[in-house]
């Protein structure tokens, strides 16, 4: 089972883990028309980078209105734009979500995750630890 769906299982049970409102759930879309950047074995070019950022977000575009009116109907919204990567951030009820899933302009859902700094030197690196020590 997915968090996104042990999330939801759970949201019947009263607030969901990793809310950011009262019953909301922050998740990200991979959208299912993004075009995927296929290793070539070289770096493209900067002209090739700029024209794939283009597609991305022309095809998001395309998306945005199914998006937007699921999450306006379950009291979401879309947090920021799409990435070059093809995803989007969103924030929406349960039953946001599962509406979400069957959404043709949405290939899959993960889990938004806040980052956090590791505040213990015990995780530092093992680089980090040789230039204070002096393992070479």
């Amino acid at each position: 089972m997915s968090t996104v769906d042990s999330k939801l299982a759970a949201a019947d049970q009263g607030p969901p883990m990793g809310v950011s409102g009262p019953g909301l759930i922050r998740a990200v879309l991979l959208l299912s028309k993004a075009s995927r950047a296929v290793g070539q074995g070289q770096r493209p070019s900067r002209e090739a980078r700029r024209a794939m950022q283009e597609r991305q977000r022309a095809a998001a575009q395309e998306a945005f209105p199914a998006i937007d009116a699921i999450l306006e109907r379950y009291g979401g919204r879309r947090i920021g734009g799409a990435t070059v990567l093809g995803t989007v951030a969103v924030e929406t009820t349960a039953e946001g979500i599962q509406m979400l899933k069957g959404a043709p302009a949405v290939e899959s859902i993960m889990q938004d995750q806040p980052l956090s700094a590791i505040r213990s030197t015990r995780f530092w690196p093992f680089w980090s630890v040789c230039a204070v020590l002096g393992c070479g």
